[in-house]
């Protein structure tokens, strides 16, 4: 399974291009494109920042679960996970490898967290003599030693990999990833620190941290490259809705008009961020803390809450749709079938 290609950056979103091309390994590689899959992991409405710095950690303050997980799970992916604090012992480092070869062998590459640089990536190789894993992410293609697997920049290492596939209703997907979708825009549930705000609260903690004008500059250009290339693909499944695998469902005709309204707010919304962008780009990032800057961006920032909140409002209304037409009966998904 070695590769020699050179990664390639598809979206602001590693997560989601993780499981992306995950996918083209498997049976439903022709089923779902990129935008699906940044729509079905709900990378797509990434939004975690900080009320003061913006600090670029945001977007990967999500467990792996959350950012990749789940999404499998919803297109009828039964999957396990590696995960261990570092330093690992000899023997978490084994069963790690091991989890990894095992996948391998089965024709699947795992997804890894923190290989090269701090995002997820691919191992999808290794060679058991030489005591290598091989590996890519947005930074390169390489390899692992073995004995440096302990050596990396953060608190742990990780894999998921996935161990089934099984058919799965589009319907079931498509409920799953709404509610997904509607729970973390309207911060149902806070799921990280509480130093940061999520979803819809996230404008309104951008726009202080435009006010108190104490950001860290890369990181604001950062969270905008991450914010915009998410709206940017949620409009773009809304708009090609009828040509994905949801819209050739039995409710499929019923849900277009609604999907084209969501295409337009999420339009509005890109585009608001995208004049953000061209004014702060990643990675230098402009002056977001000269006043007359922040002054000129915040009512920018206020006109793409306002019409992601249209936007989210849409996505409710199609939740409602689908409940009403199939009832309280449990979405079928995949399993998630344990860890080590």
């Amino acid at each position: 399974m070695k590769q020699t290609q050179e990664p390639v950056r598809l979206t602001w979103s590693p997560s989601a291009q993780a499981v992306y091309g995950l996918l083209q390994y498997t049976d439903k590689k022709q089923l779902y494109s990129l935008a699906d899959v940044m729509f079905i992991t709900g990378n797509a409405f990434m939004i975690n920042i900080h009320p003061v710095t913006v600090f670029a950690a945001g977007p990967t303050l999500f467990s792996p679960f959350q950012l990749t997980g789940k999404g499998l799970l919803a297109m009828g992916f039964d999957i396990a996970e590696s995960f261990y604090r570092i330093p690992a012992s000899p023997e978490q480092l084994e069963q790690y490898v091991q989890f990894v070869k095992e996948s391998v062998d089965r024709g699947l590459p795992v997804i890894g967290w923190d290989l090269f640089c701090p995002e997820f990536g691919l191992i999808y190789g290794y060679d058991h003599h030489k005591q290598l894993l091989y590996a890519r992410d947005a930074e390169k293609d390489g390899v692992i030693p073995f004995g440096e697997i302990n050596n990396r920049r953060f608190i742990c290492i990780h894999a998921t990999a996935i161990v089934a596939s099984a058919p799965v209703d589009p319907l079931d997907t498509l409920i799953d990833s709404l509610r997904r979708a509607l729970q973390f825009s309207n911060e149902t549930n806070r799921h990280v620190s509480s130093e940061y705000r999520h979803g819809l609260p996230g404008y309104d903690a951008w726009i202080e941290a435009l006010t108190i004008r104490r950001i860290d500059i890369p990181s604001h250009a950062y969270n905008l490259a991450v914010s915009l290339d998410g709206r940017t693909f949620a409009a773009q499944f809304f708009s090609g809705f009828m040509d994905t695998v949801f819209g050739k469902t039995p409710s499929g005709a019923e849900l277009e008009p609604l999907a084209a309204e969501a295409a337009l707010h999420y339009r509005e919304t890109a585009d608001a961020l995208a004049e953000l962008a061209e004014r702060f780009p990643f990675p230098h990032g402009g002056e977001p803390n000269d006043r007359e800057e922040a002054e000129w961006a915040i009512p920018r920032l206020t006109r793409a809450r306002e019409a992601e909140t249209k936007g989210v409002a849409v996505m409710q209304r199609m939740l409602d749709l689908l409940t009403e037409r199939n009832g309280t009966r449990p979405v079928k998904l995949g399993k998630w079938t344990g860890g080590r």
